[in-house]
């Protein structure tokens, strides 16, 4: 499943255009991509950067980050439905 995203910028133009898609099957060919060591320079600083948290061209922040108290809760709510169900 996927889509795009578009931003009008007036005048009959875009101004930026973005693509989601299945996230679960993106992680796992970049996975494979990386251990067979096929990842090139530009993804690798991409995947480094959003490691550190900078947000890449184009990208806008929704909403405020959550704290760490309130990230730690939703990371341990996931787990037990991971486990448990």
């Amino acid at each position: 499943m996927g889509g795009s995203w578009f931003k009008y910028a007036g005048d009959f133009k875009w101004s930026w255009q973005r693509d989601f898609f299945d996230f679960g099957n993106a992680k796992a060919i970049f996975f494979e991509l990386a251990g067979a060591g096929h990842l090139n320079s530009t993804i690798k600083e991409k995947i480094h950067r959003q490691a550190r948290g900078e947000m890449l061209p184009g990208h806008e922040r929704l909403r405020k980050e959550p704290g760490r108290l309130e990230k730690l809760k939703n990371f341990q709510a996931l787990v037990r439905i991971a486990l448990f169900g």
